[in-house]
């Protein structure tokens, strides 16, 4: 049976992004969690710029087509 994907709106990405940051300012987090959620965090940021970029293109060639 294939894997169903979760994908997240770019509103979703971006909470996500601000709940990981959040955590990641307490100073008592373990050094561990703390590069996980790094790990994360960088993961959803490089989700967020790949839409930006790929919504950009897309609205350049309309504009360019039209």
């Amino acid at each position: 049976m294939a894997k169903k994907e979760n994908i997240l709106t770019y509103q979703q990405l971006t909470e996500k992004a601000e709940d990981i940051l959040k955590k990641l300012e307490d100073e008592n987090l373990p050094l561990d969690e703390a590069k996980k959620l790094y790990d994360e965090g960088i993961a959803t940021l490089k989700e967020m710029d790949e839409r930006l970029k790929a919504l950009s293109e897309e609205v350049s060639d309309e504009v360019v087509n039209e």
